[in-house]
C-alpha cells in the first residue's frame, strides 16, 4: 500500500496483524507493516525516553517552493525533487530542509508531523557527539584501545582498535553491518542485530554475555586496522558503552543530560531496549522529524534556534574534521562506491561515525531502509529524511542526499572560499 495509508491512521485489525508478525526479518522487508514498525516501535519493544527539559519552540518557517523543482544533473529530465519524494518505490514518508534556521522545504507524504520514526544508524551521530564532548573534556584519549575502556574485552582483537579507528569506522574486523557486504554476516554480527529484538536465542543477554558475543569479532583477512572504512553499529554500541561506563550513568541520562535536554524539541527521544536487559537497541531511536532537524541543526550557527545551550562547539567540530579517516581508508570501503552515485561525486572522508564528509566541510549519515541527515556548517544547512524501504533495495538509488546538497549549494548562492578539511 502507499506510504500516504500511514497518515490516516492505522485500525485494530491492522495492529492486531502487525504485532502477530513482528520480527527483525518481516520489519526489514519493508511492505505494509514496516509503516507501522516506524511509527510505533515503542509498542514492541521496552523503551528509554530522553526528555528535555526546554520549552518546545517550532522552527520558524519560510518556504522556498522552487526547491521542488531542484533536479539532480544525471537523472532524466522530469524527475525533480517533487517527484522523486512521491515515487512509490522509494517510500519516503516525511523530509525536511533548514536553512539558516528556518524550515526552507518540507513534505510529510506517509507520517503525521508529530509521528516519532525510527533511525537506524543515522542514530550514531548522536553517539559521535556524546564521544566527541566527553574527549574534549580529557575523560577519553583517541589513541587509546576500546578494550583499555571495556576490560572484559582485553585478549581479544579488540585490543588493536584505538578509539581513532573506532570512530572512523576502520577497526579491521569482521563487524561490517550487513547492508554494505557482499558475503552472509557472521554469526555474531547475526547475533548481534536479532539481539536487539531479542531474537538472538531463547536465553536472555546480559551485560557479560553481550560483550563475549561482541570478542569473537575476528580480523578480515588481509587487512590491517585503519586499512578501509566499514560502517559498524556494533562499534557504535562499545562506544555508547564506553560513554556509560565512563560517566557511571545510563546511556538514556548521559542522553538526556547533554543533548536532548538543551533541545527545544517537540518530543521526547525514545530509545529501544533490548528486550531481556537494560542496554539500548542503539540503531532503534525515534523522534520527529522536525527534533531531528533541530539536532542536526547543533552542527551549523543557527544552533541556537533549536537548543538553550550549545551542544556542538567549534572545538568539537574541529575534532570531527581535523581526527577523519585517512582518505585511501575511506576510498577503499563501500560506502564510498555508495556515494558516487547518490551525489555524482565522492566525499574525499568519513569521520567519527559520518559516512562521508565533503571537502567544503559538509557530511551525511544514511541509516537503515532509508533515512539520512545532511550537515552543510558553511551554508548553514540542514536536511533530514524518513522512508520505509525494503533493507538494501535500491540503496544506489536513493538520492535524497543529492538533492539535499544542490539544495544547499543553490540556497547559499556562491561558492565557498575556504575548506575545513587540510
Amino acid at each position: 500500500m502507499p506510504v500516504a495509508f500511514a497518515k490516516q491512521g492505522f485500525s485494530a485489525e491492522f495492529s492486531e496483524q502487525a504485532h502477530h508478525w513482528f520480527s527483525p526479518e518481516h520489519f526489514r522487508l519493508g511492505g505494509d507493516h514496516a509503516l507501522y514498525y516506524h511509527l510505533r516501535l515503542h509498542e514492541f519493544l521496552p523503551t528509554a525516553l530522553c526528555s528535555s527539559v526546554q520549552p518546545h519552540r517550532p522552527l520558524d518557517i519560510d518556504i522556498q517552493h522552487h526547491l521542488g523543482q531542484l533536479l539532480l544533473a544525471d537523472e532524466p529530465a522530469g524527475l525533480n525533487l517533487e517527484n522523486y519524494i512521491i515515487r512509490p518505490e522509494q517510500r519516503v514518508q516525511g523530509l525536511m530542509m533548514v536553512h539558516q534556521g528556518k524550515v526552507v522545504y518540507q513534505a510529510y507524504p506517509g507520517m503525521q508531523e508529530h509521528d516519532l520514526h525510527v533511525w537506524f544508524s543515522m542514530s550514531q551521530t548522536l553517539v559521535t557527539v556524546v564521544i566527541g564532548q566527553l574527549i574534549l573534556e580529557g575523560k577519553i584519549e583517541l589513541d587509546a584501545t576500546i578494550s583499555y575502556y571495556l576490560p572484559r574485552l582485553m585478549g581479544s582483537n579488540w585490543d588493536r582498535v584505538s578509539l581513532r579507528h573506532a570512530l572512523n569506522m576502520s577497526t579491521g574486523l569482521d563487524v561490517e553491518d550487513g547492508c554494505y557486504a557482499h558475503q552472509d554476516l557472521s554469526d555474531y554480527v547475526t547475533q548481534f542485530h536479532r539481539s536487539k529484538f531479542a531474537q538472538a536465542s531463547s536465553k536472555a543477554m546480559c551485560l557479560s554475555q553481550f560483550i563475549e558475543l561482541i570478542a569473537e569479532a575476528e580480523p578480515l583477512p588481509n587487512e590491517n586496522v585503519g586499512q578501509i572504512h566499514r560502517s559498524s553499529s556494533i562499534v557504535s554500541c562499545l562506544l555508547m558503552h564506553i560513554a556509560e561506563k565512563l560517566e557511571q550513568k545510563t546511556w538514556a541520562d548521559i542522553f538526556s543530560q547533554r543533548v536532548w535536554g538543551k533541545l527545544n524539541a517537540a518530543r521526547s527521544m525514545y530509545f529501544a531496549l533490548r528486550p531481556e536487559s537494560n542496554l539500548v537497541a542503539q540503531d532503534l531511536a525515534l523522534s520527529t522529524l522536525e527534533d531531528a532537524a533541530k539536532f542536526a541543526l547543533q552542527f551549523t550557527p543557527s544552533w541556537q534556534v533549536a537548543a538553550a545551550e550549545q551542544i556542538v562547539n567549534s572545538d568539537l567540530l574541529a575534532l570531527i574534521y581535523s581526527q577523519a579517516n585517512a582518505k585511501q581508508a575511506f576510498a577503499l570501503g563501500r560506502p564510498a562506491q555508495f556515494a558516487k552515485h547518490i551525489f555524482n561525486q565522492q566525499p574525499i572522508t568519513n569521520a567519527f561515525q559520518f559516512d562521508g564528509v565533503f571537502e567544503d566541510g559538509a557530511m551525511y549519515k544514511l541509516g537503515l531502509m532509508g533515512q539520512g541527515m545532511y550537515i552543510d556548517p558553511a551554508r548553514d544547512f540542514v536536511g533530514v529524511y524518513f522512508s520505509s524501504r525494503e533493507e538494501g533495495a535500491l540503496l544506489q538509488q536513493d538520492r535524497m542526499l543529492g538533492y539535499f546538497r544542490e539544495a544547499a549549494k543553490q540556497l547559499a548562492g556562491s561558492k565557498l572560499d575556504i575548506s575545513p578539511l587540510v
